[in-house]
């Protein structure tokens, strides 16, 4: 939803700039002759109060995507949800949240000031085609949020889906782009530029977006957690390496998932055949194991061949019939700070240090997952 707000008010603003060139250049070559040049270069120069317009909402952008993300993310770690697996606190989003809020404030707020000045000074005049251009398809973006939030508010309701921490990610949504609407829809339509209200609306936006911006500190992982989750992120990786190797071998398939017994192939495609063909199953199992045999046995890999085909750092202990254990060493504890990295409702869930995972060989080989949660 953030990357879509911040596509479409790109996409729109832009789409305004070449018609805003071209008529304000033919302006200006219209008013040559009443020696608008002798004022000031600024007066008479729309190119580049167009590039102080971009400049502001390009940058408004991030800054409206920094706020939304760390206001979202706080509540992916203060209010986890077990059964929302697709909103869980991601590390990765609230530092490019802080990273776009740092570079932004300064440079929104900076351009926004001045052009603010330049309007007093009569600089930028009221009815500049650049300002309500460029504002109202501002206007239009902030508009499409709003409306997209409210939107996926009802769907969730309708889906029966509505819950408590969903119902604050859609308001807070909502009511940071309804700030900024309103304030750029003040802006627009004002005539008389004081410095008192537009200071109030512009300290209180700079407000919000320090609030953010300290929100944001105050939930992003630490870099030697942030290191840590890295490292069992990479830990798990390889448990499923290891697990699909394990599954393959004893499924009697190769790396690539092609079956190693081609005897066993012939049974099984005949088997299939005669199958397809109406015959009984007494038929059908007198037949194949004429000429086939009984089926091979499946069994797992012993410990002493497996381990160096699989990450050194990961134990394999082979169990009874399909069942095995795949061991590794971890650096924290997953449910830590209220994170859920990659414990998918908790089945790669582990305590700090050495844990195990139980298997069943019988899965799925692109599926790879525990079956249940061994307590050391």
């Amino acid at each position: 939803m953030i990357s879509v707000a911040i596509i479409v008010l790109v996409l729109v603003i832009v789409s305004g700039t070449i018609y805003v060139l071209n008529f304000e250049n033919k302006k200006m070559r219209n008013n040559q002759t009443q020696n608008v040049i002798e004022v000031s270069g600024e007066k008479t120069n729309p190119a580049f109060h167009l590039f102080l317009y971009l400049v502001s909402f390009l940058s408004l952008g991030f800054l409206v995507a920094g706020i939304l993300i760390s206001i979202q993310q706080a509540i992916n770690k203060f209010i986890p949800d077990s059964l929302d697996n697709n909103s869980y606190f991601d590390n990765d989003a609230i530092k490019f949240g802080l990273s776009s809020l740092i570079v932004t404030i300064p440079l929104y707020y900076g351009v926004l000031f001045l052009l603010n000045k330049k309007l007093e000074r009569n600089e930028i005049p009221t009815g500049s085609l650049v300002r309500k251009v460029i504002t109202y398809l501002a206007l239009v973006a902030f508009s499409g949020m709003a409306i997209g939030s409210l939107v996926a508010i009802m769907y969730n309701y309708f889906d029966g889906e509505l819950t408590a921490r969903f119902v604050l990610k859609a308001l807070s949504f909502f009511l940071v782009s309804l700030f900024f609407f309103g304030f750029y829809f003040w802006e627009i339509r004002r005539e008389k530029f004081t410095r008192n209200p537009f200071m109030i609306l512009f300290l209180t936006s700079i407000g919000i977006a320090i609030t953010s911006l300290i929100l944001g500190f105050f939930v992003i992982d630490s870099p030697r957690t942030a290191r840590a989750k890295r490292i069992d992120n990479e830990t798990i990786a390889n448990i499923q390496t290891a697990s699909r190797k394990i599954n393959q071998k004893f499924k009697g398939q190769n790396e690539f998932g092609d079956n190693i017994t081609t005897r066993q192939t012939q049974r099984d495609r005949m088997i299939l055949e005669m199958s397809n063909s109406g015959k009984s199953l007494k038929e059908i199992e007198e037949f194949v194991n004429k000429f086939y045999g009984e089926p091979e046995k499946k069994s797992l890999p012993m410990a002493e061949d497996m381990q160096s085909q699989i990450d050194k750092d990961i134990i394999y202990k082979p169990g009874e019939g399909s069942i095995y254990e795949l061991c590794g060493t971890f650096e924290i504890e997953s449910e830590r700070g209220g994170s859920r990295w990659y414990t998918n409702n908790g089945k790669w869930a582990h305590p700090a240090g050495r844990h195990c995972f139980k298997f069943d060989a019988n899965s799925g080989e692109y599926d790879i997952e525990p079956i249940t949660i061994k307590a050391n």
